[in-house]
């Protein structure tokens, strides 16, 4: 039973591992758009002006910055991107500031502290590892969508995305 636990533990870490990962790709990405939307360039104040803020507030600035982005297929599909973005990390974020442990019957579980004075202090709930490993895919995906289609679509339709983007204005 214990060697069966413990390679539960060492999947569930290798799992937050990967999520860590996918998630720091996602952290990256997110100014880079928020940037490009505002037309800064990487060399002068792009990535420093981003480079300290938290996702969420990366997530707001390009929210607003595609309020006044002029109406093409490029500032849709950002919009879509972020707001996939938002849920995904938000799961994520659920996921990485949680509490794992193990159950009664030595499984892995999930620990959150019960809302109410009345009823156990903490409660648990099963972890199914698939779950992460789901947010883990769906950050990945999102990363190559806007490392692919998304940068191509905002370098064509909004050139003013160029210089964060890395290419040559036109």
């Amino acid at each position: 039973m214990a060697a069966n636990t413990d390679a539960g533990m060492d999947n569930l870490f290798r799992s937050l591992g990967a999520l860590v990962v996918a998630a720091g790709q996602i952290e990256l990405r997110v100014p880079l758009l928020a940037g490009a939307l505002l037309g800064l360039d990487q060399q002068r104040v792009g990535i420093y002006l981003f480079g300290r803020q938290n996702t969420s507030r990366g997530l707001d600035v390009i929210s607003d910055a595609l309020k006044v982005t002029a109406e093409c297929e490029a500032k849709e599909r950002a919009a879509s991107w972020a707001g996939r973005v938002r849920a995904a990390y938000r799961e994520r974020s659920a996921v990485i500031h949680g509490t794992f442990g193990r159950d009664a019957n030595g499984g892995l579980a999930r620990a959150t502290v019960a809302r109410l004075l009345t009823g156990p202090a903490v409660e648990t709930t099963s972890v199914d590892i698939s779950d992460i490993d789901e947010v883990t895919r769906s950050l990945v995906a999102l990363s190559s969508e806007f490392d692919g289609q998304l940068c191509s679509l905002l370098i064509h339709d909004l050139p003013s995305s160029r210089a964060m983007l890395g290419h040559p204005p036109m």
